[in-house]
């Protein structure tokens, strides 16, 4: 019988997040693009928004398509 060893090649949403998460973190590039988007939005909210929809949904599937 031949057994099966090493590490299992699947990954769930919330590791696959906090992956993500901390590399964009650690990367800086929250903390040097976040007046950028300000200014090109004009208000806080709208940069937020530009945050969580465009860099979050995006930043996600690029993880979990190099994850892949």
């Amino acid at each position: 019988m031949e057994e099966k060893s090493g590490l299992k090649k699947t990954i769930t949403f919330w590791p696959a997040l906090s992956m993500v998460v901390g590399t964009v973190i650690g990367a800086g590039g929250v903390f040097f693009k976040a007046s950028a988007v300000t200014q090109y939005t004009g208000s806080s909210s709208l940069s937020m928004l530009a945050w969580f929809v465009g860099g979050g949904v995006v930043t996600i599937c690029a993880g979990l398509t190099g994850l892949n």
